[in-house]
């Protein structure tokens, strides 16, 4: 009985502004299964793998930078020292370089800090630490402000991004996950990504992976307290190691191969058997995988291309756009 062996043939760099050795990022695709019947071919799932260089970079981009707390009631006490540790935290990592902005929230929201370099941490950290709970939480108004202290030094030079920090319901003005999405999305197209995090077990998480996942930005769901500077750590630290920006996996189907779905990724849409995944950012070290379903329709000979992908990307490290062809993928 006749069979299909299906294998990645081969990894070769198109275009790049660094050797294989030195570049920030690194694809690799493989199949499932290694073989498949000829007589019914079907469906095969391929993974898209995607991993960061380990090295951080040597000079990191600038941050420009807006923590936003929730100060509302239910934060009072051990949460909110426990927030105002977690802006601390952040404080201590920022360099020089770096624009920070401090905001709170209650039924109102009330600029701490303005957006400014990061020169006098004696000041910064005594705004911090005066910080008092509140009333309500007017969480749309908060993102909203915080992000206009983003624009104030908005650059593609730079990583913006706003860390939101909620434990509970947006109860003042819009207040439903579309409302927060939208707003992500429009922020997204302005550049600015919104980091959530989630405290307790009150808070609404649908509102907030809304937001994170419209801006294209990491979602936290925090139970204890005592936990958020450790997260807030982690959330810097994984800006501070940016190797590369603007990311494009570009996913093309030959003639005879169907593509059907990018598995968990439903708004990966397919035209003329061609899609593209966007990624705003990867950080050193980390991995992604996407597996992609297609339909092999006619097997032609002793072999079937499944898919081209290619990978392109801005390189922080290089400081260069670069591209990756990772196949052909093949049936054989």
């Amino acid at each position: 009985m006749k069979t299909s062996l299906l294998m990645v043939s081969f990894l070769s760099v198109l275009a790049a502004c660094s050797s294989a050795e030195t570049r920030s990022l690194h694809i690799k695709v493989e199949p499932e299964r290694d073989r498949v019947l000829r007589s019914s071919a079907g469906d095969v799932i391929f993974q898209v793998e995607i991993r960061g260089r380990t090295e951080k970079p040597r000079q990191r981009l600038p941050l420009n930078l807006a923590v936003v707390l929730d100060r509302s009631g239910s934060m009072s006490g051990a949460k909110l020292e426990q927030a105002k540790q977690a802006a601390l935290t952040v404080l201590d990592q920022l360099a020089p370089t770096d624009y920070f902005s401090l905001l709170a929230y209650d039924d109102e929201v009330q600029v701490l800090v303005p957006a400014r370099r990061v020169e006098n941490k004696e000041r910064v950290r005594s705004a911090i630490l005066a910080l008092r709970a509140g009333d309500s939480t007017a969480l749309y108004a908060g993102v909203r402000e915080a992000a206009e202290q983003v624009k104030r030094y908005l650059s593609r030079e730079k990583i913006n991004r706003v860390i939101l920090l909620s434990d509970g319901l947006a109860n003042v003005g819009p207040s439903k996950p579309s409302d927060l999405a939208s707003l992500g999305g429009r922020l997204l197209e302005e550049r600015i990504h919104v980091t959530t995090i989630g405290l307790g077990d009150d808070y609404n998480e649908d509102l907030m992976m809304a937001l994170s996942e419209a801006s294209g930005a990491n979602y936290y769901y925090v139970r204890d307290a005592e936990k958020l500077p450790g997260i807030f750590r982690e959330e810097l630290g994984n800006l501070q190691s940016i190797v590369a920006r603007n990311i494009r996996i570009i996913l093309e189907m030959p003639e005879g191969v169907r593509p059907v779905e990018v598995m968990g990724h439903p708004e990966v849409v397919f035209k003329n058997n061609r899609a593209e995944l966007v990624l705003q950012e990867h950080y050193a070290a980390q991995q992604r995988g996407f597996l992609i379903r297609c339909e092999v329709l006619k097997p032609q000979g002793k072999s079937q291309e499944l898919a081209r992908v290619t990978l392109r990307y801005q390189d922080e490290v290089a400081g260069c756009r670069a591209r990756i062809h990772a196949g052909p993928t093949d049936g054989r």
